[in-house]
């Protein structure tokens, strides 16, 4: 009787701490309302909690970290690092040093921290956390500003940050609420779907985000009418990646099509430039002298391209991701997304699904935006310890 009260009080304060480590994960990977001051002792915290419990539970993660994805992964935070070190003492380099400490070690907290949570059996309890936590960031973003969104609008200042991320925040809550439904075996209640998927709707048009838009119509697309067998190959990925990447150097093609001149111009009003895209590609080959297989070092994408023509960002994910690790590191990056995405197994694992369709859908929203964030990491992240377990099995961990 003792020792069935005493397991009982056990896991009781296993899922409490698993809760709060959920929390601190969530707002330092998906997003975050608190101040950047707090994110980055969070950040800290996070990562001394993550390693204490790497050593506790080596003997029990050690299969997830020596798989190809972990390796690839690690291969690509030592490229990171060396790139900034091949950069330092640059024009552009300021303050590169210590954002790509702080990018890795979010990094390997995310992807540790994960698998522990695996590894303990509270993967459920985990993306529950994650869920409502995005839904209550989502409701108090929404209702703090719209009743003044005129005002939000001018200066961009959601509690969310930019329109992009709040439009992002409201698609992946979509994709966290199919996971929770497939976790716990039930159907997907039409009223809450529709009801999400009308908020996203109706919040990237009042904070005017087209690739919101756009994310929320592929996202439909890809979990509704696309064969899961083609999602889940690497090869149909890297196509599409490829296709995306492609866009800074087709651009003219792009231009002068019929549908951009009827769509993009004609429907959407958008300017001939696209906001000024053109004219970012146009400067690739200047932007990249003597860059391309190490960049400028992580962290300095808007100081160089800024500082050299003048615009916020490259306005592509690909090359965002050469401006600042260059070539041979952004390979790396695709390798590791081609073995994520090769470990997905459907007809074991159907969880995993919702979060590869976010994969696609930000791989696609890359032709003209920047979309290869940490949180892209976090969603391959649980896509790759999602597919190497089976969510109900209770970890010896716990027994």
């Amino acid at each position: 009787m003792l020792r069935g009260n005493f397991m009982k009080e056990q896991s009781y304060v296993n899922d409490i701490f698993v809760i709060c480590y959920s929390f601190l994960l969530f707002n330092i990977a998906f997003t975050s309302i608190l101040p950047k001051v707090v994110v980055n002792a969070i950040t800290l915290l996070t990562f001394i909690i993550t390693m204490l419990l790497a050593i506790r539970t080596i003997t029990f993660i050690f299969n997830d970290i020596t798989g190809l994805p972990f390796m690839l992964f690690l291969c690509y935070i030592l490229l990171t690092a060396l790139s900034t070190h091949f950069n330092k003492g640059g024009f552009f380099s300021t303050g590169a040093t210590s954002s790509t400490i702080n990018y890795i070690m979010i990094l390997i907290t995310i992807f540790l921290g994960i698998i522990i949570i695996s590894a303990f059996g509270k993967l459920k309890l985990f993306l529950l956390v994650i869920f409502f936590t995005e839904l209550v960031y989502c409701l108090l973003n929404d209702i703090t500003f719209l009743p003044n969104y005129r005002t939000f609008i001018a200066s961009q200042a959601y509690l969310l940050n930019g329109k992009f991320q709040v439009a992002y925040a409201h698609l992946d809550l979509l994709a966290l609420y199919f996971a929770n439904v497939y976790v716990k075996n039930l159907k997907v209640k039409k009223k809450i779907l529709y009801a999400l998927i009308i908020l996203a709707l109706i919040i990237d048009l009042f904070v005017n985000c087209i690739t919101g838009i756009v994310g929320l119509i592929l996202f439909i697309i890809f979990y509704f009418f696309c064969s899961k067998k083609i999602l889940r190959q690497p090869l149909f990925w890297l196509v599409v990646f490829i296709i995306c990447s492609l866009v800074p150097f087709i651009y003219q093609y792009i231009v002068d099509s019929t549908f951009y001149q009827n769509f993009v111009i004609g429907s959407l009003n958008r300017g001939l430039t696209m906001t000024g895209r053109m004219n970012i590609y146009k400067a690739v080959p200047y932007l990249m002298y003597n860059h391309w297989h190490w960049g400028y070092g992580y962290g300095t994408s808007y100081a160089v391209v800024n500082g050299l023509i003048s615009m916020p960002n490259m306005q592509n994910g690909f090359m965002d991701l050469v401006v600042q690790v260059g070539l041979i590191t952004t390979a790396f990056f695709n390798l590791f997304v081609l073995a994520i995405i090769k470990s997905v197994r459907f007809e074991k694992n159907i969880i995993t699904f919702p979060f590869l369709c976010l994969v696609y859908v930000y791989t696609v929203l890359s032709s003209f935006e920047i979309t290869f964030s940490i949180t892209f990491f976090f969603i391959c992240m649980i896509i790759y310890v999602l597919s190497r377990k089976d969510i109900e099995r209770k970890n010896s961990l716990n027994e």
